[in-house]
């Protein structure tokens, strides 16, 4: 029967997810890049054999899927295994399969706990037992050999690996370009491990092989070249003279008031008077076009306020007559006439 553990934020150790996923992939032999990919659920399957030998039919788990009711499939086989080994953990398998990284690496933090709890230290070729089957997102065809004590050996399948993710990664421009964090750390660390593969440590000057550019938000102040070399000596001055202070003629004071103070101030205040000519013609234009706007509201009221009087005057039942009043008295949405005054309307205006 297994040991059975309670993942909590003290009792779990805080590992980070790149050593979570290191711990992964040095136990089954995978290549796992990111700890979503987890979501298949076939991981926990083979550490679930790993762990209590036949409780787990791996013939049945798909380890090559793409398809969330397959992640469901393999999730149920977990579940059984668990059940078989009287393990009291409910898996949230709807949070699993959405592949997002929160659900996927709380759950690695309790099974990573639940393993400790119960791995006895025997040998296992996680490859074999799967029938050769690679797994994880820089899996390819290369057959890896050895198990979990055999970590020299696994070394170059490994490099083999990161040569092989050169030709098959897509760089995901559309992600990168938006500058967000998890995107370019992701791609970032692919690129280190394809580095370490590829890189047989020849010397390379790469401040030169751009011309002296600068990179990165300190590129403008980034050193164009050597620029040691480039410095003039500074001659050291004796010390006897460079404590020693002058000796001459006191020299007169000079009066502090310079007649060429006043010169940039008329420059300022002949700047400021254009810019106060500039605005009073603006003013003048304004109050004209302000002047004209008045005369011609009062024009075309005074032809209103004509027209309202007729049409009052001649009040007999004739629908043109309601019509025009209706046209005159309507509103619009903000507008409304102004308020009657207490006791009666106000004398109107004569025009």
């Amino acid at each position: 029967m297994a040991v059975n553990v309670y993942s909590t934020n003290v009792t779990t150790e805080n590992l980070s997810r790149h050593d979570m996923l290191a711990w992964v992939n040095e136990c089954l032999q995978s290549n796992f890049g990111k700890i979503e990919e987890l979501c298949t659920g076939a991981a926990y399957c083979q550490f679930m054999d790993m762990l209590f030998p036949g409780s787990v039919q791996l013939k049945r788990v798909k380890f090559k899927t793409n398809l969330e009711h397959e992640y469901i499939q393999n999730f149920k086989i977990l579940q059984a295994s668990f059940k078989k080994m009287s393990v009291d953990k409910i898996i949230p398998v709807d949070k699993l399969i959405k592949a997002r990284f929160q659900d996927n690496f709380e759950f690695l933090q309790w099974f990573k706990k639940f393993f400790d709890a119960n791995y006895d230290g025997r040998d296992y070729d996680a490859l074999d037992a799967r029938g050769g089957i690679t797994i994880g997102s820089a899996a390819n065809n290369n057959s890896h050999g050895g198990g979990l004590n055999s970590h020299h050996a696994t070394q170059k399948p490994q490099i083999q690996t990161r040569q092989a993710v050169q030709c098959s990664l897509i760089v995901p421009i559309d992600k990168l370009v938006k500058g967000r964090f998890q995107d370019n750390f992701e791609f970032l660390q692919w690129f280190k491990k394809f580095f370490d593969a590829n890189y047989r440590g020849t010397e390379y000057d790469a401040l030169g092989a751009r011309g002296g550019e600068g990179m990165g938000a300190g590129g403008a102040n980034a050193p164009k070249g050597n620029s040691l070399m480039g410095r003039k000596p500074v001659a050291a001055q004796p010390p006897s003279l460079a404590k020693t202070k002058p000796i001459g003629r006191a020299m007169p004071k000079v009066n502090p008031i310079r007649p060429t103070a006043s010169k940039p101030l008329q420059n300022r205040m002949a700047g400021d008077n254009g810019k106060i000519e500039e605005l009073s013609n603006q003013i003048s234009e304004c109050k004209i076009t302000i002047e004209g706007l008045e005369k011609e509201r009062d024009f075309y009221f005074g032809k209103l306020r004509d027209i309202e009087v007729m049409c009052q005057e001649c009040e007999d039942g004739n629908p043109i007559i309601q019509k025009i009043l209706d046209v005159l008295y309507a509103t619009e949405e903000g507008f409304a006439p102004p308020d009657e005054i207490e006791g009666g309307v106000g004398d109107e205006d004569e025009y």
